[in-house]
Parts: structure tokens; sequence; C-alpha cells
């Protein structure tokens, strides 16, 4: 195939300076003109963009430090005592300790973020507001409650309010004296407690404009263009335009276009006083709110004038000087050029040299470097960290050859292994499912490995509860280090327990020469862990103070067993419960091994599943569960765990077996077996009553007094414990639940799922 002789690169530039000089200047400068001012359009709106989020950015920092503020105050002990008072409570002197508590928590909240203007508590049950003003109000004494019915008219999770002015009007004489006259402007944040805590109410954080304002008018962003924030309605939240705040712009033609718009993000180009402008918009994903930023085009224009004439002049002066520069420039340019691409060629073994443009030899090359580097670069930190975790898994495990050990900071003769196990492994996933859990335990380890940097150490995620630290050590810091690493690890607890609110318990191997025994180091300290058994939860167990060897011998404290059931036979509370505690104090002093232990737990729980069949117990009815009692028996950690869960059995069934024993209970049995037939069926009380022989209000009586609880509670209790069981172990949609366990529709199934349980379906359905 013939190929066309490629121009060469010095002709090519020549033929360019003279066309440059030679077109007129005014079709140059008119296509450089919209080439230019497209350019600087473009600029205008990346600018402006840069500074609109920039803004957002500010603004959403203080907001979601607001709602930490929220969620601090939800989790607060405090919140959870005036719960529990909402409940009933006589005690007056709780009363007031806990209101003491709750507003000594709001007024603490509200001076440590000047952000804040004010915060109120609102409980449903009491209908009483509390203030961070360190007050109380009845609701309808309350001078500030719009928030409550705009929260419930709205239905969402957290409701954000547009800005609006708060306070006690002056003129009102109580808030005169009060001396709290004087109303705010203000953003309020409306956060519901119920789904962090048993507290049924409302935390109101009202934010105070102006300084939530100021971040509009920090230096970075006054320049070129005035920002405002709007609601999804058109009203004026935050602006840098003085006295705009409040104000409803939604008629300005722009801003209806972009509010009927629907899009997150973008721009239009609009006209304002007879200037034209481009208004960059976009939309806040957390609360709604659209950020605009007005930028003029006229200075664009201006100063595009100014460059425009300089571009003539320049243009005309090189017309006048003529070919001869062109010649020489063109010369000067390409002999470098020409000199690199001869030495690309040479090394690349390009040979059609009059086939291959110059331009497209250095372009290729450099593609190829630029193309390599950045893949190196990209696969280098993507897998650095991986590299490291697999490598110490990998030592653990008993691997130590060249690709085990080059990606790890280990050069000592000496190592141990640290295992960092988080207690009550089930509470923890239930609150931290999924990615959450993950970076929480990738925070801790963090934190760990930070405050051991005086070591030289690598830590991993090793299972679903635990996480291994991996300590190199020379011989001359083993001593120091067994000695000071119990302290060590206790601060960094303390530090830990500043961000999580669980417990950890802490095992450490012995001190083991060479690489090969890290895996030794760390079986030691995972079998450690089973020391949690009877040491309890919280602790730090390094394998050389682990005190005497554990009793290997087989023991099972029979008698003290058949005290149990003998007290259990004939209902005498009292004594069983002494004898569970007797049974669990002869295990402690027999200072038994783990799996000893483990055997004993699991025969007397297989005791009381064995009483439980010779006397016919449904266990499902007996501990209002679907789980077993095995199910139950695995979660549990330590010894005064299971000891309190063996006395609840204990104590169930025998109230159970008491209940069904006395001799006034037979119509209460006859409903229970009636309800658990026809559940699913709409279950008419007073034809039940009729049904069995009795009135209904004395059948309603019977069973307050002997089960402390309404019939319609019992029936709404079984059919929610069995829709549980449709929720873990089906398909089927929340619909077809509701009708098979007797709700007419989703609706008043999902009410009383919630009321029951404290969750929806759904969110069980996910656990």
């Amino acid at each position: 195939m013939k190929h066309h002789k490629s121009i060469p690169l010095f002709v090519k530039l020549f033929i360019a300076f003279v066309l440059i000089m030679v077109i007129p200047v005014v079709v140059v400068s008119t296509i450089y003109y919209y080439y230019m001012l497209s350019f600087f359009r473009e600029e205008l709106i990346n600018t402006g963009t840069e500074k609109l989020y920039m803004a957002q950015g500010f603004v959403q920092a203080s907001l979601d430090e607001i709602q930490n503020d929220a969620k601090q105050i939800a989790l607060n002990n405090a919140i959870e005592s005036l719960s529990r008072l909402s409940l009933g409570s006589s005690d007056t002197g709780t009363i007031i300790s806990a209101a003491s508590n709750v507003l000594n928590l709001l007024y603490n909240t509200k001076i440590s973020n000047e952000n804040i203007q004010s915060i109120y508590l609102y409980d449903y049950n009491s209908e009483v507001i509390y203030t961070s003003d360190m007050l109380i109000f009845n609701r309808d004494d309350f001078y500030d409650t719009g928030w409550i019915e705009e929260y419930k008219n709205r239905k969402k999770n957290i409701l954000w309010l547009e800005t609006r002015d708060t306070g006690i009007p002056v003129t009102r004489e109580s808030s005169a004296k009060s001396g709290l006259a004087g109303t705010y402007r203000v953003i309020t944040m409306v956060y519901p407690l119920t789904y962090t805590s048993s507290f049924q109410g409302l935390l109101v954080i009202n934010i105070k404009e102006d300084e939530l304002g100021k971040v509009l008018d920090q230096g970075v962003l006054k320049s070129n263009g005035e920002i405002t924030v709007i609601s999804p309605d058109g009203h004026v939240v935050l602006s840098s335009v003085k006295g705009l705040v409040t104000a409803d712009i939604s008629d300005r033609e722009y801003i209806s276009q972009i509010l009927s718009s629907g899009k997150s993000a973008g721009f239009t180009q609009t006209k304002i006083n007879n200037e034209s402008y481009i208004v960059i918009y976009a939309r806040s994903e957390y609360n709604g709110w659209i950020y605009l930023i007005e930028c003029s085009i006229q200075d664009v224009l201006t100063n595009f004038n100014v460059f425009r004439s300089i571009i003539f002049a320049i243009s005309f002066i090189m017309t006048i000087v003529g070919i001869p520069a062109c010649y020489f420039t063109s010369r000067s340019l390409y002999n470098p050029v020409k000199s690199i691409v001869d030495r690309i060629r040479v090394q690349r073994g390009i040979t059609d040299e009059k086939g291959t443009n110059e331009m497209d030899v250095i372009s290729n090359a450099l593609n190829d470097v630029l193309k390599q580097g950045n893949q190196l670069r990209m696969l280098y930190e993507s897998n650095a960290r991986k590299l490291l975790e697999n490598s110490l898994l990998s030592l653990i495990k008993g691997k130590t050859d060249r690709d085990t050990m080059q990606y790890l900071p280990f050069d000592e003769e000496y190592y141990t292994c640290i295992i960092i196990t988080i207690d009550n492994l089930n509470s923890y996933t239930r609150r931290f499912a999924g990615d959450e859990g993950y970076y929480i335990k990738e925070l801790i380890l963090k934190l760990f490995l930070d405050m051991m940097n005086s070591y030289k150490c690598a830590g991993v995620q090793y299972d679903k509860g635990s996480m291994v630290i991996v300590v190199n050590l020379s011989e001359e810091s083993i001593l120091p280090f067994k000695s000071g690493v119990a302290q060590l690890l206790g601060e960094i607890k303390e530090k830990v327990y500043e961000v999580y609110d669980g417990t950890l318990t802490i095992t450490v191997g012995n001190c083991h020469k060479g690489c090969e025994n890290v895996e030794t180091a760390f079986e030691e300290a995972r079998n450690l862990a089973k020391y949690r058994l009877t040491l309890g939860s919280n602790k730090i167990i390094t394998a050389w103070n682990t005190g005497g060897k554990q009793n290997n011998e087989y023991y099972y404290p029979y008698s003290t067993e058949k005290h149990i059931f003998n007290f259990l036979k004939i209902g005498s509370i009292n004594e069983l419960m002494e004898s569970v505690n007797n049974f669990f104090a002869e295990i402690r002093e027999k200072n038994l091994s783990y799996d000893n232990i483990l055997q004993i737990i699991n025969q007397l729980t297989g005791g009381v599943v064995k009483y439980m069949l010779s006397e016919h117990l449904n266990p499902t009815e007996v501990f209002a569960t679907d789980k077993t009692l095995y199910q139950h028996l695995s979660t549990l950690e330590t010894l005064d765990e299971i000891q309190q869960w063996v006395k609840n059995i204990f104590a169930s069934v025998a109230e159970y077996t008491k209940i069904r024993k006395s001799g006034k209970n037979k119509y209460i049995l006859k409903v229970q077996d009636y309800i658990r037939e026809h559940y699913s069926e709409d279950i008419n009380l007073d034809e039940l009553a009729g049904r069995i022989g009795v009135s209904y209000s004395y059948l309603r009586r019977l069973f307050n007094e002997e089960l402390n609880m309404s019939i319609t509670d019992f029936l709404n209790t079984y059919r929610i414990e069995t829709s549980k069981g449709l929720l873990k172990n089906s398909s089927l949609t929340l619909r077809e639940i509701a009708r098979k366990v007797g709700y007419n529709n989703v609706q008043s199934f999902k009410r009383f799922f919630r009321k029951y349980e404290g969750i929806t379906p759904s969110e069980y359905r996910k656990i």
C-alpha cells in the first residue's frame, strides 16, 4: 500500500505562522473572540460551581455537627431516665433529678455549640417541653409550638424548617418577667427520639441564622457572585445578600424554573436588573435545600474586551514583522523537536520515517509513559493495604515465606500477638450492621495502632468480632513490654471508649522467638479469650499473668442439680433461686476448665428441656420467643450472664407451671387455647366469653389479675410472635403476613408490631 508523504513539521509551522499574520485581524479576532468567550464562560461556571459546592460543604458541616449533637442527646442516659419516668413514677425526688439532668444536658449542649440558639425536648406522653433555658413548660403555655404541627403534617424522620422568627414577644408580661423576651431568626431541626431511644417525643434544635449565614461571607466565597440558599418552596433560608432571608423569591422566573426542573444540579442564564447573569444551583440530598450563586457575565465581557484589543495590536505587529520572523521562529522550534523525534524512532524501532508525523511519535511515546505510570500508581495504592492484611493473616496461620514477610514492617527477632475481642457481639451486630460495623472496627484498630507506635506492629480484622495485632520486639524490649503493656492497653481502651460505647476484652500471647512462632502466639492469645467466661468481659488478659492451671478433671454438681429440680417441682421460688446460686458457686470454686463449664451448662439446660417435656410445657409459651434455649445460650459470653439467664429460665418455668396449676385459671387456659387456634380470624371477645360460659367483664378481670395483661394484649402478642417467625423464615409480603396472623390491613399490623417490639416489621426482618 502506498503511503502519502507526510508534510514536515517545519513546513507546517511556517505555514501556520504565515496564515496567522495574513488572515485579516477582524476574522482572527472574531473567531478567537467567540472561542475565548466560551472559555471564559466555562471558567465562570466552573469557578462559581466550585464556590457553590464549597459553601454547601461549609453549611452541611455545620448542620452535621447539629445533627451529631442531637444524636448525642438522644443516646444520653438522662433521656432514658426521663423515658422510664414517663412510664410511671411517684418518687418526686427521682422526677426532679431526672428533669434537672435533662435541663443540664440541653443547656450544656447549647453552650458547647455557638451555632445553637435554643433546644427544646417535647415529651409526647406528658405534653411537657424542656428547654435549654433551664425551664419546663406545658405545651399549652409554651411560646413556640408551631413545629409540632409542621412535623405531623410533613411526616419526615428528621424535619428541617426554613428560616423563621421565634422567641417570646416583648409585649407578653410573663416573658418580660422571665428575662426571655425578644425574638430570634432561626433555622429549626426537628429530630424524633423514638428511633434512637425508648423516649417518646421530639428534640428541637434552633440554629442561629446569623451564625450559620457567616459561612457564606468567608473570604474565599465573597468574590464574583452572591450565594443564596432557598427551601424547596422558594423561601430564602440563608443569603449573602443583606435583607433577603425569609423572603419568598419563587415568583422570579429563573427560580421558578429551578424549582420545577427536578434536577439535582445545573445552571441557567437570565437577566437580573437588565444585566446578564449565570445562575448555578445544586440541590442538597440532605434536606432538599437549593444552593444558588448568581455570577455576572458583564464582568467577564468587560475583562475580555480589553483582552481582545491586545490581540488586535499583537496581530498587527506580527503582520508588520513579516514572514522572516515566521521562518526563524519555525526553524528554532522545529530543530529540537526533530532531534527528540529521531531519538524516539531509534529507541522504539520506527523505520517508516516518511509516513509518520513527528508530533504523533512524541504524543504516542508520552501517552505510553503516562499510562504505564498511572497504572502502576493506582495498582500500588489499591493493593498496598490489601497486601499488608493478607500477609498478616498468612503470618498468623504459620506462613513465613519471603512473599509473606516482604510486605510486613518487621525486622526484630521476637513476636507476640494481641487479640482485641468485641464484647456482647450480638448486640454489636444488631446496632452496627454491614459496612458500619466494619468501619467501627477499623477505627478501633487504628486507635490501637496509633497509640502503640512506639512498637513495630501491624493489625488486621480477623473475624466478625475480633482484631489481631502482631507486635515485633527486640530481645531487650521483652521485659519492658510485659511490664507495661497492660497499662498501655488500658489507656488505649479508655480512648476507644470515647468514640465507642461498648466494651472490649484484650488477650496477649507470650513472646516467641522467630516469625515461625507467630502462629503459636496467636493461638495462645485466642485460647486466653476463654477466660472471659469466668473472669467476665472488659478485661485485659496476658499469658504470663493468667494464674494457676485450671482443673481439667470432669465435674458435675449432681446433688445441687437435684435440689434445683426438686424446688422447681414444688414451686419454691426462693429456695430454687438459692440453689441455682449455689450451683454456680460450686462451679467457680472448682476452677474448672472452659470446656467443662460449657458441658455443665449444656447438661443443666438439657435437664430443663426434659423437665418441660415431662410437664407438657410449650417453650414458646413459657419464654414468649421462638428461639431455643441453646440458641439463647450460644449468645452469652460470661458466667455471670449465664447464671442470670439460668435463673430467669427457672423463674419463667416455675411461674408458668404455677399459672397452669391454678384451679380458677381454667377459663384463662380455654381463652388461650381458643386464641392459638383462631388467632388468624376476626375474634369477638364478647362472643368468646359467652362461648366459655362467663361474662366478658369477669374474664377481663381474671386476665388482669392472673396474667397482668389484657385479653387484647395476649391476642396481639401471640399474633406478633407468630408474625416474627413468618418474617424470618418466609418470603411473604407484609400484607400477606398481616392477613395470616389476623390483621385486616397492613397498617394495623405495622402499628401493633412497633408497639410490642419497638421497631417496624421491615426493620425486624433485616436484623
